[in-house]
Parts: C-alpha cells; sequence; structure tokens
C-alpha cells in the first residue's frame, strides 16, 4: 500500500529496531498518502500496520488533519469548470490548449502549471469524483509543436490496455503502468 509499509517489511522488522515515535508518523503520514486516507490502494495488512504505527505513538487525530490551501481551492475549482465529463465511458478529458496554459500561469503561477498541475488535478480533483474511473489531460504545447497525454485510472477500473493505446496512437516517449501513463 506504500513505501514505508515496504520499507517496514523489509528493513525495519527484520532488523528487530523498535520504531519510535517520530519514525512512526513519518511512516504514518506515507500510509495515509499513498492510500489517500485509507480510501485507495488497501491491501491485506494496510489497517494491521497502520494499527502498528497507532501502538508506536502516532498521533491519530492531529496526523489525519489536512487542510487545503485557498489556492488549491482556487484551482479545484478551475479544474471542475474546465473537465469534460464522459458518462457514458465513465471518462473525463481536460485539454490544456495555450489559452488555457497561460490561464493557470496566470492564476496559479508558471512553477505550478510546469510542477504540481498533473499531480494538484489527480489529487485534488481525480481522486474526489465519483462514477468516472478514467482521467485524461491533454496539453497542446504549441511552442514546442507537441501534444502531452497524461492518464490515470481508478484501482477499481477494468482498463484497456492504455499504454497499447497510446502506442497505437503513435505516441513517442509513451511509459506507464495500467493505472497511470502517458506520452508525447
Amino acid at each position: 500500500c506504500c513505501t514505508s509499509k515496504i520499507l517496514y517489511d523489509y528493513f525495519i522488522k527484520p532488523s528487530g529496531i523498535e520504531l519510535d515515535k517520530t519514525v512512526a508518523e513519518w511512516m504514518y503520514y506515507s500510509l495515509i498518502g499513498d492510500t489517500g486516507n485509507f480510501q485507495y490502494e488497501i491491501y491485506s495488512g494496510t489497517f494491521n500496520f497502520a494499527d502498528l504505527l497507532i501502538k508506536a505513538g502516532v498521533d491519530y487525530e492531529s496526523a489525519n488533519e489536512m487542510y487545503m490551501p485557498k489556492k488549491s481551492l482556487e484551482f479545484l475549482a478551475w479544474a471542475i469548470n474546465n473537465t469534460e465529463y464522459f458518462p457514458d465511458i465513465k471518462t473525463t478529458f481536460l485539454t490544456i490548449d495555450s489559452d488555457k496554459e497561460n490561464e493557470v500561469i496566470r492564476k496559479f503561477g508558471e512553477k505550478w502549471y510546469d510542477e504540481d498541475l498533473d499531480r494538484s488535478y489527480k489529487n485534488l480533483f481525480q481522486k474526489k469524483v465519483s462514477g468516472f474511473d478514467f482521467y485524461f489531460v491533454i496539453t497542446n504545447e504549441e511552442k514546442n509543436n507537441k501534444t502531452s497525454v497524461s492518464f490515470r485510472s481508478r484501482n477499481t477500473a477494468k482498463n484497456p490496455e492504455l499504454l497499447d493505446i497510446l502506442r497505437d496512437c503513435n505516441m513517442l516517449n509513451y511509459g506507464g503502468h495500467i493505472h497511470a501513463g502517458g506520452g508525447d
């Protein structure tokens, strides 16, 4: 379910090292981050691992206090209004042309566009909308004469082989796995 569980299972537990509160807290943040606060990627042993970390001193209530910055809420509203919804195929598309690129940069900053857009769209929007299993972000960069596609799916979806579809569309530099990927 998360990197910290792998670290614990394969390194910490076999070494016999006892978890202290600080390490347990960081491992717990990893667990709630990777599972979307226990909404996704729940595997056998996930809750046992959470229990182990809480017994090591994690303050469950304060660790789960997650506030959203105003800028993130504004981006969420922007994403909702700029996403196309196709309920018949349980899919959404966010298409960013040069006008939308300039709008995102103007409203949220160039760093947000370059580094945070895909991650923020996934975490603030995709994981929150029910009834849609597939999410695509299509970015058309006129200055580079390049179109990029990023996709994600819920782990509950029966995925078509999206990487095969990207290959069939003659995408370059494509890669990923069954639940996330992309290409140019």
